[in-house]
């Protein structure tokens, strides 16, 4: 239908980048725009970092040019420079979805950059491949880590590609698509002219980069010297801070997105922002779906609205687009209802229109194909070798065709779109039909385009089980949140035609003919909306808690934008109602809210007073200093806890179950050989809480008379008399043989990477306890001893948080990805509360043995403190941005809390009213605890970097090791002895692993004492320990020339001349040697020696270690990625046979 009327030989999407920053060189290039800040990167900036970036890689990896880069990486300021460089190397960009990890194992590539933000999850998600890191502080500079994937070659294609993208293809199922730029070229070419796009332009990046529109949205821009906005994630589920953003802080003047997109904005945004009279928008192009009618934009626009509507229409088969049409003003104005035409073909692209048996129609109804001289794209297998044959995909898109004029309407094969991504309705039906509780079902779009299945039940759950709310919540589970039906409907049967097939008209009938829900006087509107919340991936706390639930967000606790489209209309569809505001609710205030404008609704009133400041601005910062009593109460206005209501029901139904939700916990108390003593006296000893990083609390009962609680947190023994004596201490332990031995292990079912906490001589199991959580959802409490399970409690996911405990010892408080903190009996795992926070709590939480709060990091970026006794939030802090992942250090003099967050601040709070002291931004993602000291403050960075403060936030020095630091500092403090509490503990050494393959240990200065190199990167946190010895062992004075020089690099600081006398040796021995217990991501734990580095023994465990080991007497304790808690003991044998060290 078109013939190619411009050459694009040789052209590629860097070349047209680089043309247009000659041009342009102070123009602007790029935006991000976080709602609350703004990056720009002009094209002078932009293009001397593609040369950065491009000569750093090729120095690095030189077989890296023409190979396939995956790019792991969600979208950022630096998204434009990452993608040019990797096709200016040349290379073939390969992007990756973090949200999807199973696309790694369909897309082979030898190397995958990482976003530096990504890392965690990269490394959490994607274990199942074999990868080696390839270290380089230069690419740390541009946000980005390289690792090479073992398993796959590295291999030169036949013909360059530029891009390679997966879609799901006429089955459903993922195939990959390799781009040519010839391909692409003519896209950006023709639209940039179509779109008569300028330097004056601002277009908007609405599309992810996994999108193949997210291409064309870059290029157009970058090719012309317009400027690209982007946005976080979290801006673009916000529709009222989206076009805030858009219109008033960005100007933006060209907008391609999907018809969904802009329904979300809500007919208010757009006629009073978006596409207001005075909007900067000029250019609004639909694509990715069908093209709204023009009646419905007509009514989106407001009163002298100007903006040009385009309906852009391809597939990725033939990346990116192959039509455009103008929709016509007069038939916007006169509010035309008719379907909208695809338009003509693009420059280099082919159309035609094929009947059933696949033959050409010049008119009529038929499949449309597409493709194109040079506009072709390659599928998994093809030979990559040019053709000059014309090759044609087909669309699966049933078109009409009337001259010119193509019409769109419907997909062949049971296929739709839907929210923008091909879905094959086959694919829901097979899910569906794996499940248990499903006999038959068969998925239908009604004409409101809701995504409806229906389901036959089997003669189990019809007894029961396996409702329609379970149904839903299994298949969300197994089904990208596209594919997640609106409503499971169950049947008795499904009808069918006289043909013998089933009748989707009679199913949608049946659906429209269930009488909504009725309201009576005792209706419980708050129990059916938070039902309606659950179903649709909103999470929520017990039923009876209002109070806690009322303030939930519902996108902050796992929903997103399409589900809470689902929640709005359920609630249309549940009530029989109209509730014109809902998705805006849902969207931006909270479930209370929502509760609220329901009852309003419902009673007629429809004038409820919402909270407004409710709204969950990315960049709030927000206090709370006097919520105590609000989290703890539980009970709402015209509802009682105990006694049964009349509800809600269908004519003639019984009052219904309540729904399952995610605090009905699992508790399984395991019943061993082992008991459980509820009487034993408590050992002289206090109980200790034994933390990673060599923290440890001494614990006391509760005190009724006068409630203080004794506590101290000394780290481990001053290595001040080790550094002085290191000769001799370290002949006495190269004259003994260190061993490791596994003595037990625990399944917990699934990859642990949380670290131990151990409680030693508690009451009620006085060989001590060992607490854990893991991805499995279950929470452990495992002996000591011999490694038996004591109990498990299930929690609502995966649990990567270490436990702490309360002052007393009865309490266990450990995060969880459900958003949730914790708090647990210790004795029996039974769940005494729970917090809900904003975000996954992957934050390890903190102890004030004086206030008894507990501290706590969430990734909805605030830190949280918890009164233990009244079960309430006391405050919570906005961290200015970016994810809390490190956990929270409580110092005493001065009194503040310290955390640090992914965007790079290390925040400093007051830990009794929550305000912020000061912050300090340090380059990178924080990832590492900080550690506080008594003039400083230390803490680790994705930058390589060991940073030190002062207590006012100000770096007084930094130390650099060559790759990330994830691990936290380990400090080395006074010692253990009986006066511990008399004196303040002295800071000798400070111990940290880097993903350098190196665990360094430096004086409090940020000397360099030693550093050991081990088999992989180090994660975890070290742990010092003091290792004893008996009075019998036999001292070998030559250690010091059988010590390799390569296992140790001591500076000179610790090389001190040797002593001789014996019973200075002895004394020495009786005080202990100092030891550090290390653990690589390979899973080789390591036992060194403080004073030198020195390796005294090595265990290889059978799995990946990112748990921190934590040691206690001669029990090294770790978790482990192949699912199983060890228990390793550690043996020095001296010169006496038998004779062991003991650790404490």
């Amino acid at each position: 239908m078109a013939d190619d009327p411009y050459s694009w030989e040789g052209v590629t999407l860097h070349g047209l980048f680089q043309q247009a920053a000659a041009q342009h060189p102070h123009a602007t290039a790029a935006v991000f725009d976080n709602g609350c800040d703004t990056t720009v990167m002009t094209y002078r900036e932009l293009g001397q970092g593609v040369e950065d970036l491009c000569s750093v890689l090729r120095s690095i990896v030189p077989d890296i040019l023409g190979q396939s880069v995956g790019l792991y990486a969600k979208t950022a300021g630096n998204l434009p420079l990452w993608v040019i460089s990797i096709l200016q190397l040349p290379a073939c960009l390969v992007p990756m979805d973090p949200d999807s990890p199973l696309q790694l194992t369909s897309i082979r590539v030898p190397y995958i950059l990482i976003q530096l933000e990504q890392m965690q999850g990269f490394l959490q998600k994607c274990s199942h491949l074999q990868v080696s890191t390839v270290p380089s502080p230069s690419l740390l500079q541009h946000g980005l880590f390289l690792v090479r994937v073992l398993t796959t070659h590295p291999t030169v294609s036949r013909a360059p590609l530029a891009y390679r993208l997966q879609t799901s293809g006429t089955t459903g199922q993922p195939k990959t698509v390799g781009v040519p730029h010839s391909c692409i070229v003519p896209n950006i070419l023709h639209l940039r002219s179509l779109f008569e796009v300028t330097t004056h332009d601002v277009i908007f990046s609405a599309s992810p980069l996994t999108f193949d529109p997210c291409i064309v949205e870059l290029f157009l821009a970058l090719s012309s010297g317009a400027a690209l906005l982007m946005v976080p994630e979290e801006v673009k589920k916000a529709p009222r801070f989206l076009a805030d953003v858009l219109v008033r802080r960005q100007q933006v003047t060209v907008l391609q997105a999907t018809p969904s997109l802009v329904r979300r904005f809500g007919a208010k945004l757009l006629q009073t922002q978006i596409l207001h009279g005075d909007s900067p928008l000029r250019l609004l192009a639909f694509g990715g779906e069908e093209c709204p009618v023009p009646s419905d934009i007509r009514a989106w626009r407001g009163p002298g609205n100007t903006t040009r509507f385009y309906n852009i229409y391809g597939i990725t088969e033939v990346s990116s687009w192959a039509t455009l049409y103008r929709i016509p003003e007069e038939h916007i104005s006169t509010g035309n209802s008719s379907r909208v035409p695809l338009g003509q073909p693009l420059l280099g692209t082919k159309l035609e229109v094929r009947n059933k048996e696949g033959k050409p129609v010049s008119e009529g109804q038929g499949v449309l194909y597409i493709g194109g001289d040079r506009r072709q794209c390659y599928l998994d297998g093809e030979d990559l070798t040019s053709t000059s044959d014309v090759v044609m995909r087909s669309s699966g898109d049933i078109v009409d065709l009337y001259g010119d004029e193509l019409v769109f309407r419907g997909r062949l094969d049971d296929q739709v779109k839907r929210n923008g991504k091909r879905l094959d309705l086959r694919w829901i039906e097979q899910t569906g039909r794996k499940l248990n509780e499903v006999e038959t079902c068969i998925a239908v779009m009604d004409r409101r385009d809701r995504l409806l299945l229906f389901v036959v039940l089997t003669a189990v759950s019809k007894q029961g089980q396996g409702r329609a709310e379970d149904i839903l919540l299994s298949l969300r589970s197994e089904l990208p949140t596209h594919a997640v039906p609106d409503k499971v409907i169950e049947v008795a049967e499904l009808p069918v035609t006289r043909h013998g097939k089933v009748d989707k008209e009679a199913l949608l009938l049946s659906a429209q003919s269930v009488p909504p829900l009725t309201v009576d006087h005792g209706t419980d509107v708050y129990q059916y909306v938070c039902d309606l919340w659950e179903q649709a991936g909103g999470t929520l706390m017990t039923e009876t808690e209002f109070e806690e639930n009322q303030t939930h967000s519902f996108l902050a606790g796992g929903g997103n934008s399409l589900t809470a489209v689902q929640l709005a209309e359920n609630l249309q569809s549940t009530f029989g109602r109209t509730f014109p505001d809902a998705l805006d609710i849902i969207l931006h205030q909270t479930l209370g809210d929502l509760v609220r404008y329901a009852q309003s609704v419902l009673e007629g009133k429809n004038n409820v007073q919402t909270n407004r400041s409710s709204s969950p601005n990315p960049q709030q910062h927000i206090l709370h200093t006097d919520q105590g009593h609000s989290n703890s109460a539980k009970t709402l206005e015209g509802k009682t806890s105990q006694e049964k209501r009349p509800g809600i029901r269908h004519p003639g139904e019984q009052q219904r179950k309540k729904m399952k939700t995610s605090e009905d916990s699992v508790v399984r108390p395991i019943h061993k050989s082992t008991q459980l003593s509820q009487d034993v006296p408590r050992f002289n000893n206090c109980t200790r809480a034994v933390l990673r990083g060599s923290q440890t609390v001494c614990l006391q009962p509760n005190t009724e008379d006068n409630g203080q609680v004794n506590c101290f947190v000394p780290d481990v023994p001053s290595v001040s008399t080790a550094l002085e004596n290191v000769s001799c201490l370290a002949t006495e332990l190269a004259a003994m043989e260190i061993t490791m031995e596994t003595v037990w292990t625990c399944d917990t079912g699934k990859c642990v990477d949380a670290s131990p906490l151990l409680l030693t001589e508690v009451s009620w199991y006085p060989a001590g306890v060992v607490f854990i959580g893991s991805h499995s959802h279950k929470f452990c409490a495992i002996a000591m001893d011999t490694g038996e399970l004591l109990w498990e409690t299930e929690l609502g996911d995966r649990v990567e948080s270490s436990a702490c405990c309360s002052t007393d010892g009865e309490l266990i408080i450990v995060g969880c990805y459900d958003n949730c903190v914790y708090i647990l009996e210790t004795r029996t795992g039974t769940i005494r509360w729970r917090y809900h926070t904003g975000g996954a709590v992957k934050s390890s939480p903190c102890l004030d043995t004086e206030t008894s709060f507990v501290f706590v990091g969430s990734h909805d970026q605030h830190v949280h403190a918890l009164d233990l006794k009244k079960r309430c939030c006391v405050w919570k802090t906005h961290c200015g941005g970016g994810s809390v992942f490190s956990s929270p250090c409580l110092g005493s003099s001065p009194r503040q809390l310290c955390v640090g967050t992914l965007t790079g601040t290390l925040i400093a709070i007051n830990p009794d009213t929550g305000a912020v002291l000061w912050h300090t931004a340090l380059p990178k993602p924080i990832f590492s605890s900080p550690r506080i000291m008594p003039r400083r403050i230390c803490v680790g960075c994705v930058d390589g970097e060991l940073y030190c403060v002062d207590h006012h936030g100000n770096v007084t020095w930094s130390f650099t090791t060559a790759g990330p630091i994830f691990s936290s500092p380990c400090l080395s403090s006074s010692s253990l002895s009986s006066d511990l509490l008399e004196r303040p503990p002295l800071l000798d050494v400070i111990v940290v692993g880097s993903h350098d393959h190196h665990v360094y240990c430096l004086s409090e200065q940020g000397q360099l004492r030693w550093k050991f190199e081990t088999d992989s990167a180090v994660y975890a946190t070290p742990f010092v320990f003091n290792l004893r010895a008996g009075s019998g062992a036999v001292l070998d004075f030559n250690v010091l020339d059988r010590m390799s020089h390569s296992e140790r690099l001591v500076g000179s600081a610790s090389t001190t001349k040797a002593r001789t006398n014996t019973d200075t040796a002895n004394s020495d021995r009786s005080q202990g040697h100092l030891c550090v217990a290390v653990a690589s991501t390979k899973g080789t734990l390591y036992i060194l020696t403080l004073d030198s580095g020195s390796c005294l023994s090595s265990l290889r465990l059978p799995g990946e270690v990112f748990s921190s080991p934590v040691v206690w007497n001669n029990l090294l304790v770790v978790g482990c990625r192949d699912d199983f808690v060890y228990g390793v003991k550690v043996m020095g044998h001296t010169g006496v046979k038998g004779q062991r060290l003991l650790m404490l």
